[in-house]
């Protein structure tokens, strides 16, 4: 059994994509530009969090919980202060796309903005990561504050992406925070409806917007990446197929279904466990 939280350490490329100028239904893909925005992987570097204790600037904005790292509040001022407004936008524009009946919830979450690379103490230089309630029990290296949050490593990188990825890393963060803050990992509906998907290989030779063929797309990874990649494909837009919420629709029927359910799009969603966030 692995205790590593969630983690999406995303090295992003966005170039080219889309505005968000469009209301949260009926969202086509715009006529595809030269350049579309890609992600690629890089295993993150390993680096302290809790010791030396990290010191933050607390600012509450627009009914959001921002914990500033005091480095960058105070050594770059400028600079924070565009990524707190930026994050209250996009927030905002994400909860546009998602259900009115969520928002309470995921205006509960603390997000943490870091330095980046260049802190005192260490960082990284890109990614976002939403960290579970029980998380640093588990991992030396996290800070014990970082309980029901979402991490930004690096205000700059986040000020860098475009609005296509400012508002696709917010989704799929608050969407595993959706899943882990009332469910366990092993959710059954979210883990039968992936691996049903995975045994229809229907995220293995898809095409990404670029036109091309992902030998595996990153929703076949495992099921809370699943559930993280088809929230993003049904509220907003993926970079892969299916593109959108009727791509979806004809690609992973099952899947679509698993998404309107846990979401609450046509009736209540399931009770929360009393397992929700457990390590299975």
């Amino acid at each position: 059994m692995s205790h590593w939280p969630l983690i999406l350490a995303w090295l992003l490329v966005a170039l080219g994509a889309p505005s968000l100028a469009e209301p949260a239904t009926n969202r086509a893909l715009p006529g595809a530009p030269a350049l579309q925005p890609t992600r690629s992987f890089k295993p993150p570097p390993k680096i302290n969090y809790r010791e030396p204790a990290r010191e933050y600037a607390e600012r509450r904005q627009g009914g959001w919980n921002f914990f500033l790292e005091r480095e960058l509040a105070e050594r770059q001022p400028e600079q924070a202060d565009r990524v707190v407004k930026r994050l209250e936008a996009k927030l905002s524009d994400v909860l546009r796309l998602l259900p009115e009946h969520t928002h309470d919830r995921l205006r509960r979450l603390s997000f943490f903005v870091m330095a980046g690379s260049n802190a005192a103490a260490g960082g990284r230089d890109s990614g976002l990561e939403f960290f579970r309630r029980t998380d640093p029990d588990f991992h030396p290296r996290l800070d014990p504050r970082w309980r029901g949050a979402v991490v930004i490593y690096s205000a700059k990188n986040y000020l860098w992406q475009n609005d296509y990825w400012s508002v696709q890393l917010l989704v799929h963060e608050l969407s595993h925070a959706w899943h882990l803050e009332q469910w366990p990992e092993k959710q059954p509906d979210i883990l039968n409806a992936w691996r049903e998907a995975v045994e229809a290989r229907l995220y293995h030779g898809v095409k990404d917007l670029n036109g091309t063929i992902l030998e595996k797309a990153y929703a076949a990874h495992n099921q809370l990446e699943y559930f993280a990649e088809l929230s993003c494909a049904y509220f907003w837009k993926n970079e892969y197929e299916p593109f959108d919420r009727e791509g979806l629709r004809r690609r992973d029927p099952g899947g679509l279904a698993m998404i309107e359910k846990m979401w609450g799009i046509h009736a209540p969603p399931p009770p929360a466990s009393p397992r929700a966030g457990k390590v299975e």
